[in-house]
């Protein structure tokens, strides 16, 4: 019997696969599925070294994953077992050969194994022999109930722990919609399933009164098999939809059940056999039952009109392979979203499909923009002119406008969206965006809040939840979203560029991300953030030819990107060049006049460049926009050139930025301890990181009184040599492109 399916003491740690969690004497932990069937490969191989790549098609099976995934995982579960020493407990690495389990293993004498107890889990109302002995079932509904039955747990544990969420209730009117499970045999249906349940989402967000959690989050709860008590009480999902179906060439079986997550009741379940072409019925039916069983009204019916089921079959496919997020598979996507359109010439949906289709090869670099934009655009209009009343055109209009700088615009399609389904999050996700581009943090914030409580379980609104927290200087908040968001997507590509942008580089985070960047360059996406991402970590090795490269690479992916011009400010910060960094930064400030930052930003080019009375006078017009910021509290003690009339006032906490306790210090005239701390984090590695601010220590005016004793000089070598060994490593990298062409 595999240790997946059984208890068992790893060292001092009870490890239990049926909870996802491990416990000793002083902890109960809560493990990820994937943390936890590594560990359970593991356990079954116990002290025999297994390679990379035995563990990886162990784990993952078919998904195609790097070694990087892997390294995670080991990683996040020595950190879970506290076998952080250097010397190892637990997980061994051996070098060039793999990895090794040492700790002593042993079964937990009351063992149960976890397939005889996953029944307990099926509702108390469901009819296990009823359904198994159904003609034609093959255990479906069996399936379907107890595999959501089992637990969420780490990222429950993450989403729960935040003191700052608001706390959530449970409502019969919030549900949540799960991908229909199918025959494993019959993958070819997988489509269908999948589209069949993301169509009853979309039309049941449009109910009034009622609130669909999005799709992602739907997707996360099903992989994770969350229980009907956490869906309740952590996530405040009343009822749940969910079932299966058996689809062949002419027929289609749809089972179904509405249940209450309060107390895991059937609210109502069906059985629908009929023809293929009495989808759209089923669909109808399916939804009325629901808004019934919720005394909830339905105006009228919101499915596509005049669409044949073929039309309706390869739009399925289309958003099937576009939701993989590849050049190849979005080609695939295009064809099938045409096809659909050719039977069924007044197919809104369809049209929309292949404008977001557009707007990816666009992104993937296949196309160009004016191609790509104007074929979406097209598109979007078509859809618009069959029905006026689709969210999802005005959305994608929207981010076209946006994306083209035509932010009004954008806002106006946004607002739009939402008015016309208050439950589509991706309107209220990329809104967030727009207003993060125009400098309205918090109003951006709290939109992005917003869509977490239609997706809270979505990765990339997690992702982009920190980095608007980055923007309004809260990093405690940016730590705890970002983490959130490798939880949900521990496989996400990149993880070591987006943390670049979170927790700033020393020597040895620097070095890594180099490495990984040397090591996988030709796997790396060519998009803007990852260009842009290179640039600045060129910038932190003292590369700036390798940098300029970079950044003209994003230039002819999206030119007016707003990464491209924070990369050409820190180019022009490191070459000193403050007249184009100055030009830049006005330029910024025009176009988010509510942009602290920025303004903040335009106050140091002012004064490396020594205008000192276009310093004063911005201060002074300003002055309220400083209040709260600690560097200008500390400037105004520190430096007479940054001394204005404001009253200041404190906000949030700065403790976790490394310049703060030294800058305190010199403000309070405790130059010798300021001295000691300022040596003592260059001598733990420390390096001007470019993707956190543009100008470097040496120029720094909250250091000035520390920098003009010359107090750095015997540090002066530490640091050059730091700049000599990443410059060394970062020469390593490519700068080739497969889509874009060099410039000269």
């Amino acid at each position: 019997m595999s240790y997946q399916e059984k208890r068992f003491y790893l060292g001092e740690w009870l490890v239990d696969p049926l909870t996802n969690s491990i416990s000793n004497e002083n902890y109960n932990k809560e493990v990820i599925p994937k943390l936890m069937e590594t560990l359970c490969f593991f356990a079954d191989n116990h002290e025999q070294v297994l390679s990379s790549e035995l563990i990886v098609k162990a784990v993952w099976k078919k998904s195609v994953v790097g070694e990087n995934s892997l390294y995670n995982n080991i990683a996040q579960l020595r950190k879970l077992l506290e076998d952080t020493a250097p010397k190892k407990q637990y997980i061994e690495t051996i070098p060039k050969k793999g990895y090794r389990l040492i700790a002593p293993l042993r079964e937990h004498q009351d063992s149960i194994p976890v397939r005889e107890t996953v029944v307990r889990y099926v509702p108390e109302n469901l009819n296990i022999e009823s359904i198994s002995a159904n003609k034609n079932n093959h255990n479906f509904l069996i399936f379907a109930v107890t595999t959501l039955s089992l637990s969420l747990v780490a990222i429950l544990y993450f989403w729960s722990s935040n003191s700052n969420e608001e706390d959530v209730t449970a409502s019969m009117s919030t549900i949540a919609v799960l991908p229909f499970d199918y025959l494993k045999e019959n993958e070819d249906t997988a489509y269908f399933s999948q589209g069949i349940s993301d169509s009853m989402a979309h039309r049941l967000s449009q109910v009034p009164g009622l609130k669909v959690v999005s799709k992602s989050t739907s997707s996360v709860l099903k992989i994770k098999n969350t229980s009907f008590d956490e869906l309740n009480q952590q996530l405040g999902i009343g009822t749940v939809l969910t079932g299966s179906l058996l689809k062949s060439e002419q027929n289609i079986r749809v089972i179904v059940q509405l249940i209450h997550t309060e107390d895991s009741s059937i609210l109502w379940s069906n059985t629908f056999e009929k023809k293929l072409d009495d989808i759209f019925k089923i669909q109808d039916d399916i939804i009325q039952s629901t808004a019934n069983s919720l005394k909830l009204k339905l105006s009228t019916s919101n499915r596509p009109l005049d669409v044949s089921i073929e039309a309706f079959d390869h739009y399925l496919k289309g958003r099937f392979f576009w939701n993989k997020r590849n050049s190849e598979d979005t080609n695939r996507a295009i064809v099938f979203f045409r096809k659909a359109i050719k039977l069924s010439p007044n197919y809104a949906q369809a049209y929309v499909g292949l404008s977001d289709a557009y707007i990816f090869q666009y992104e993937y670099g296949e196309w160009t923009r004016e191609e790509a934009y104007s074929k979406a655009e097209y598109n979007i209009k078509r859809a618009l002119e069959i029905n006026e009343n689709l969210a999802e055109a005005y959305t994608t209009q929207g981010l076209i406008s946006m994306n083209r700088g035509y932010f009004d615009e954008a806002e106006k399609q946004f607002k739009k969206a939402i008015s016309i389904n208050p439950n589509y999050s991706t309107a209220y996700h990329w809104y967030g965006l727009l207003l993060n581009n125009i400098g309205q943090h918090e109003k951006a914030l709290k939109l992005q809040r917003h869509t977490l409580s239609l997706d809270p379980l979505s990765a990339i609104v997690h992702r982009n939840v920190a980095f608007t927290y980055m923007l309004m200087g809260g990093k405690e908040n940016a730590t705890d979203h970002f983490e959130r968001s490798l939880e949900l997507s521990p496989d996400f590509f990149g993880e070591e560029f987006l943390r670049l942008n979170i927790y700033p580089l020393n020597l040895n985070s620097a070095e890594k991300a180099i490495r990984f960047a040397s090591k996988y360059y030709d796997t790396i996406p060519e998009t803007v953030p990852h260009k842009i991402t290179l640039a600045l970590l060129s910038l932190t090795a003292n590369s700036p030819k390798k940098a300029s490269i970079f950044i003209k690479q994003a230039e002819q992916l999206i030119p007016d990107h707003p990464r491209i011009i924070d990369a050409k400010i820190a180019l022009y910060g490191y070459n000193e060049d403050w007249e184009k960094v100055i030009n830049l930064l006005q330029q910024k400030l025009v176009k988010q006049p509510l942009n602290n930052t920025t303004k903040f930003e335009l106050a140091y080019a002012y004064f490396f460049f020594e205008q000192f009375e276009k310093l004063e006078n911005h201060l002074e017009k300003h002055s309220t926009s400083f209040r709260y910021d600690w560097r200008m509290q500390l400037l105004s003690n520190i430096n007479s050139r940054f001394r204005f009339s404001t009253k200041f006032e404190t906000k949030n906490s700065v403790t976790d930025d490394r310049a703060y306790e030294i800058a305190k210090l010199i403000s309070e005239n405790k130059l010798n301890e300021a001295d000691l701390k300022l040596r003592h984090m260059i001598n733990q590695g420390y390096v001007d990181d470019f993707s956190q601010q543009w100008w470097t220590l040496d120029k720094d005016p909250l250091f000035s009184p520390l920098l003009e004793n010359d107090a750095l000089n015997d540090s002066k070598d530490s640091f050059n040599q730091t700049k000599v060994t990443l410059k060394e490593l970062m020469n390593e990298v490519p700068t080739t492109s497969l889509i874009i062409k060099p410039t000269h």
